[in-house]
């Protein structure tokens, strides 16, 4: 089995924030670890702080599947 977890941007495109400082997701991070630690295939997306447009997002998550 594999998991994809995304820190999604939310109503917007990937380019109008790049001046915007963005946190790390830690809560999906724990997520992701515990998953992870229980022998499960895992994939962290932080389309935030990688400036990933909603499209862009949904290309990526087809190609994953």
């Amino acid at each position: 089995m594999k998991i994809l977890l995304i820190n999604s941007p939310l109503f917007r495109d990937g380019k109008s924030f790049d001046n915007e400082d963005s946190l790390p997701p830690l809560g999906i991070g724990y997520i992701a670890t515990y998953i992870q630690n229980n022998g499960v295939n895992v994939e962290l997306i932080d389309a935030v702080e990688e400036r990933i447009s909603l499209l862009d997002l949904t290309k990526t998550i087809n190609e994953k599947k």
